[in-house]
């Protein structure tokens, strides 16, 4: 849809610079108003239909920055082009800002152990996009200018489908989403660690917690580093 206004924008560009450029005024009010001028006065109208004209074709192109934790991406099908200097976008392309480091990520379980005791066990993961095409590989995450609400503005950080939303919140849904599956799946298991001195027991969470994890991710791109646990 943004492309069809654009073309009828510069048909009707077009037409308003061809009747008012002064060598196709012949006649006309418009033309005796060109003859009667001097000579710096008519390029000066030439070189302003011209400006006109240039923006008009311009006008759905701007330029996307990046920030100092992301670079701006766009699309070449499924490839991923990356632009760490940021990149001049049209209204109608797709791009996003890919982050550029980590993200902090936590959750936790409570359980009754044998004693009886309520143990709550606490731990965190720095979780990032590895695989970029992965990740992209569903269009929603892409963004599309003209599809963007236009009273919040083409916020790269934002989807198409939920202004706002942005890549960091994505892909924190979707660790956070196998992390409720992990606690439920495991909860025999983190019963066990009870000792966070003790670094066998926090090697043996990690192989736990990691490869599970980084399995389940794998098809969005998305890979977890785990923490130390904790107890309270």
């Amino acid at each position: 849809m943004a492309l069809i206004l654009w073309f009828v924008f510069l048909c009707v560009v077009g037409v308003v610079c061809i009747n008012l450029y002064p060598s196709a005024c012949g006649s006309g009010k418009i033309g005796n108003f060109w003859k009667g001028r001097h000579a710096k006065v008519v390029a000066i109208g030439k070189g302003a239909l011209w400006t006109l004209w240039g923006v008009a074709v311009l006008s759905p192109l701007y330029y996307e920055f990046p920030s100092h934790t992301s670079v701006v991406v766009t699309f070449d099908r499924d490839h991923v082009i990356e632009h760490r200097l940021g990149k001049f976008c049209w209204e109608w392309g797709e791009f996003s800002n890919l982050p550029t480091g980590d993200m902090a990520i936590s959750s936790g379980v409570t359980f009754l152990t044998e004693n009886p005791k309520v143990r709550h066990l606490r731990y965190s993961l720095n979780a990032g996009i590895s695989n970029p095409e992965a990740f992209y590989s569903d269009p929603l995450r892409r963004i599309n200018a003209s599809d963007v609400d236009s009273e919040h503005g083409a916020d790269a950080a934002s989807f198409t489908y939920s202004p706002g939303r942005s890549v960091k919140e994505e892909v924190e849904a979707l660790v956070i989403t196998q992390l409720f599956e992990f606690n439920n799946r495991f909860s025999k298991q983190l019963v066990g660690f009870y000792n966070p001195l003790d670094s066998k027991q926090q090697q043996d969470f990690r192989a736990l917690i990691e490869p599970w994890l980084n399995d389940q991710l794998a098809k969005d791109g998305v890979t977890v580093v785990a923490k130390n646990f904790k107890i309270d």
